[in-house]
């Protein structure tokens, strides 16, 4: 077991993007923080899926949630199963 930040990413408006990638043979517990540093507010769609940078067909955690400006939007334990990726589109 480790732990530790997986990553930072700053992500742009209108793209999907993953931002972990679980191994084969293991899964992962992680939570996530994202933050709207804008003045504006923001949609967010966060999902486990099969493919890398594609959201089609996801198990979804957040579907299309407003991130108000300096808003914060925080999921813990989430788990990541082996082959699959989490990823979000903002």
């Amino acid at each position: 077991m480790s732990g530790g930040i997986l990553g930072t990413h700053d992500l742009t408006g209108g793209v999907t993007q993953s931002i972990y990638a679980c191994d084969t043979d293991q899964f992962a517990t992680t939570s996530l923080s994202l933050c709207n540093r804008h003045n504006v507010s923001v949609n967010v769609t966060v999902a486990i899926t099969d493919v890398e940078n594609v959201i089609e067909s996801a198990m979804y955690i957040e579907y299309e949630t407003e991130l108000k400006p300096k808003g914060v939007l925080e999921r813990s334990a989430l788990i990541v199963p082996e082959g699959k990726f989490l990823t979000v589109l903002s």
